[in-house]
């Protein structure tokens, strides 16, 4: 239900002071007649519910329908109606849960301090007179010019700090006092509830309690400065490594026993997607349990992982590496290749025993855990060798850049590699690239011209192509490049496409 702009302007005009619970019961309404199975976004959701059965008491529709949009600000808008109005919801029960307080509308903004007055009173000033210091360092800047204000002038914005705070304090006592109990219950129930530390956070935690044994005195920097330049976590022993690694997962369990027994306060804790133990630090776990080492996926990388303490050993960077284990893996016979193939499926058959006997020494937690990582690992495998082992067809056109400066990359590449040969991609790539920059306006524009024609030609071709093929291999080759429909389905949409981009930088 849509309402027209006079009937919106004569609703804003209008004063009613909605109350706590009004806004529940406008919320609740709202939810109540979202139709069962609506997961529309939320703009069509909006459009289309009748305000009329939402309008409640005093309030009219439209003045329903604009309390909403006012309370909805806040929100992440990429959702449905109904997930946003029980987001709503959860947020006016207690403003003080969580991160409740972003969303809701009335909870009051901290006020600046003294300076953050002043850099935004002088922000377009300064940034006239110092055009080329970039946001940070402008900041800086304002800051070091408060400093120097004499006392008087810094009176002046203190005053103004401190009439803001007062007025802060005054709207929190307000919100508390509707909100009465809320913070108090959220912190009686998850006072004791500590999330876990990090193994490196649990090292640094004893650490430093030692150090200040020893120093009271010391503060913050110093005792940091002090711990890493004694002892490194990076430089621990793996012995050392492994105890506070287990300490640290203890503690998780802990916590999530702790959380199982709160199920309602969950949705307060921000949720952590970091994993507690570092890549480096589940390795060294795993060896320890005794997890057995994933083999190479195939005989090149069983002979690069064997070559790379020999190559390095020569002298070579550890970034040049790869480029010598492929020359050298291109001139090996096909009798050593192979060689190297059957090693590594003798390696993984071995590890799918070995695995397979760990697996029944771990929990079914750890279990799950590792054959996720397992099945993820497989699927990438997969989808990597379905890319890299699509069906080419006979005479199939070959696709042109598209656009001027990939042209012009290609044409370069292919002339610096004609005059050496030993250049990587990554280096022809890096000499070209300021070329193009330096490259004119209307040279950039002609190469765009020269890609938008052979766009057109291709796709001409690549039309006339596909009509030689059977219902059947058709079928087949839009399965595997389905990017190719919108050519092929509709041509005149793709040139207008085409034609309308441009690249030139």
């Amino acid at each position: 239900m849509d309402f027209t702009e006079e009937q919106e302007m004569e609703t804003s005009d209008e004063e009613q002071a909605w109350g706590r619970e009004d806004l529940i019961k406008l919320l609740h309404g709202i939810k109540e007649n979202i139709p069962k199975g609506d997961t529309s976004i939320y703009t069509k959701g909006e459009g289309t519910l009748e305000w009329d059965k939402v309008a409640f008491g005093p309030y009219s529709p439209q003045m329903c329908h604009q309390k909403w949009k006012d309370l909805s600000k806040k929100l992440r808008k990429m959702r449905s109606l109904a997930e946003l109005v029980t987001e709503a919801e959860v947020a006016f029960e207690n403003p003080f849960q969580g991160q409740n307080w972003k969303i809701h509308p009335d909870f009051p903004r901290r006020p600046n301090p003294p300076n953050g007055i002043f850099a935004k009173e002088n922000f377009k000033k300064f940034k006239k007179q110092q055009p080329e210091m970039i946001a940070s360092e402008l900041f800086k800047f304002i800051n070091d010019q408060y400093n120097e204000l004499p006392e008087h002038m810094k009176a002046k914005y203190i005053a103004k700090f401190k009439k803001e705070k007062e007025m802060y304090e005054k709207s929190m006592r307000k919100l508390r006092k509707e909100y009465s109990g809320g913070k108090k219950v959220r912190k009686d129930r998850l006072k004791n509830i500590k999330g876990p530390l990090t193994p490196h956070g649990l090292w640094y935690r004893h650490e430093r309690r030692k150090f200040l044994l020893a120093n009271p005195d010391a503060k913050g920097d110093c005792i940091r400065q002090s711990i890493e330049q004694k002892k490194r976590w990076s430089e621990l022993p793996d012995k050392e490594k492994l105890k506070w690694i287990k300490r640290s997962l203890e503690q998780q369990t802990q916590y999530e026993e702790e959380m199982e027994k709160h199920p309602e306060s969950n949705g307060s804790r921000k949720a952590k997607h970091k994993p507690l133990l570092r890549k480096s630090e589940r390795l060294l776990k795993d060896l320890a349990d005794g997890k057995p080492d994933k083999p190479p996926l195939k005989g090149y990388n069983l002979f690069c992982k064997e070559q790379k303490a020999i190559i390095l050993g020569e002298g070579v960077p550890n970034n040049q590496y790869l480029v010598i284990c492929s020359h050298r893996w291109k001139t090996m016979t096909k009798s050593k290749k192979e060689a190297y193939q059957r090693r590594c499926d003798k390696l993984k058959k071995e590890y799918e025993v070995n695995m397979s006997r760990f697996l029944c020494t771990v929990t079914d937690k750890e279990q799950h855990r590792i054959l996720l990582e397992n099945r993820k690992s497989m699927l990438i495998s997969t989808l990597a060798a379905q890319k890299g082992t699509k069906n080419k067809f006979q005479c199939e056109p070959k696709k042109p850049p598209e656009w001027g400066h990939t042209l012009f990359y290609s044409e370069k590449m292919a002339e610096l590699r004609a005059e050496s040969n030993h250049l990587s991609s990554r280096e022809c790539m890096a000499m070209a690239s300021p070329l193009w920059k330096n490259l004119a306006q209307k040279e950039k524009e002609h190469y765009q011209r020269i890609a938008q024609e052979r766009t057109r030609e291709y796709q001409v071709e690549l039309r006339s192509w596909f009509n030689t093929m059977s219902p059947k291999e058709q079928a087949k080759y839009l399965d595997q490049n389905p990017n190719k429909l919108k050519i092929l389905d509709n041509p005149e949409q793709g040139r207008m496409a085409k034609k309308g981009r441009t690249s030139v930088s």
